[in-house]
């Protein structure tokens, strides 16, 4: 029986005792006196900066690796070379499948011993499990904590958490639908119990507890904001900011965010890999921290002149060295620069035309319809486009051509366009809410 499996068969107060001693050892890993010194290192230095005393060693050491040994001999890469950047582009972009079916040719095994496993979400297919050191992991962790630090969130703050981990069971019939993490200082919601009948015990606990702080996957926050909204329920007026990642963020979900909650919404991109990372300003910019590792935007036809996807260098974890991975992600950048206006999801978030095509943003199809509270679009075939939608109290007929008329616009006439409704919209295992399901 898994872990997760006897977690969820506890009762309640097992349960909160469980998850607080949890928090208790990953505070302890992850903040410890080695997280403090990096995060005054990052502090003081500048994102966009290769570090490239870093990436020299992460080079060197890569050589301990018979396949970078070997790959790096056959592309002529020269771990001594004067610009480490531009040797390392010598080599082919690595695919993300091609690593997750051969393991054991990228671990380092010089370090694995000197961290501990980590898995990804596998939200498009089964998790990349990987060896971390614990310096990774501290340096990941300060280089996050500088993100929320720009925006006047300080280190000891609570927040309000709306993830994707199974906190409770699902047969949990009536509230409380939380539990508090106190060493991690977090009040975690269920995002399995978050209903039309079920917001009013979310918004009072909140209100209550005078959260300042709110984050999470966008899609359930902005669910959260959505049925504040229709249910009249008014301001929570001690929240001033929100905080996203783990999904694509649209424009929709960010103009409810932030007018439901007042405050402003900023979101973060990062991986478990740590082969990319993106932050936002405070002013609204999408920076990568190239401090902390390579960031690359690579152009790919199929995606149009100013769609990059995201592919990266970990160059801080040595146990497991990634040259020029590719997330799978894509940016959408302003014409002829590489400067990010959006984080578009995922390949798998663009739906495939019959001529070959690939279109995205389909988030905007649903831009200013308030009547619709989740949305999820289904390409079943190159002929037909299931759309799901979870319809508000206001939901008219009308806006079930409005939809059809939006997706053909973008998609044309020859695609038939099925409009279903559903009570909820299925998450992935990691809580997730994939927009896009194809079957192409």
């Amino acid at each position: 029986m898994s872990l997760e499996r006897i977690y969820k068969g506890m009762p309640r107060l097992a349960q909160s005792l469980a998850l607080n001693l949890h928090g208790y050892k990953i505070k302890r890993r992850r903040f410890n006196s080695s997280y403090y010194r990096y995060l005054q290192i990052y502090q003081g230095s500048d994102p966009s900066s290769v570090d490239i005393a870093r990436l020299r060693l992460f080079m060197r050491e890569a050589l301990a690796v018979p396949y970078w040994r070997e790959m790096f001999e056959k592309t002529g890469v020269c771990v001594a070379g004067d610009d480490p950047v531009a040797e390392i582009k010598k080599l082919p972009i690595l695919e993300k499948k091609f690593v997750k079916n051969n393991i054991d040719l990228f671990v380092n095994k010089k370090h694995a011993n000197a961290g501990y496993f980590l898995s990804t979400s596998g939200t498009t297919g089964s998790p990349l499990r990987f060896p971390c050191t614990h310096d990774m992991e501290n340096r990941q962790w300060a280089v996050w904590t500088r993100y929320r630090s720009w925006h006047g969130i300080s280190h000891n703050a609570w927040m309000g958490w709306f993830g994707g981990k199974m906190i409770m069971g699902a047969e949990q019939g009536g509230p409380p639908f939380w539990h508090v993490n106190f060493p991690m200082k977090q009040l975690m919601f269920s995002c399995y119990h978050l209903s039309p009948d079920t917001v009013v015990h979310y918004y009072n606990k909140i209100k209550s507890s005078k959260v300042s702080w709110l984050h999470g996957y966008p899609s359930q926050l902005s669910l959260f904001a959505r049925l504040i909204e229709s249910k009249n329920l008014g301001p929570l007026p001690d929240v001033k900011i929100v905080t996203v990642g783990s999904e694509s963020l649209s424009e929709s979900q960010r103009l409810i965010m932030q007018h439901v909650f007042g405050a402003p919404v900023r979101q973060h991109y990062g991986l478990a890999e740590g082969v990319a990372n993106i932050s936002e300003t405070v002013g609204g910019k999408l920076l990568c921290d190239q401090d902390f590792c390579l960031t690359e935007l690579v152009s790919n036809k199929n995606y149009g002149s100013n769609v990059k996807r995201i592919v990266g260098t970990n160059y801080n974890n040595f146990a497991f060295p990634l040259f020029r991975y590719d997330t799978g992600d894509l940016a959408v950048v302003a014409a002829g620069t590489d400067e990010i206006i959006s984080l578009d999801g995922r390949v798998e978030d663009y739906i495939s035309l019959k001529d070959g095509r690939k279109i995205g943003r389909l988030a905007n199809v649903f831009s200013g319809m308030s009547t619709i509270i989740e949305s999820q679009i289904h390409q079943v075939s190159l002929k037909l486009i299931k759309v799901n939608v979870v319809q508000g109290d206001d939901f008219e007929p009308a806006d079930v051509e409005r939809i059809k008329r939006r997706i053909k616009d973008v998609v044309g006439d020859e695609v038939e366009v099925e409009v279903v409704f559903l009570d909820t919209i299925p998450r992935t295992k990691s809580g997730k809410l994939r927009f896009v399901v194809s079957d192409v």
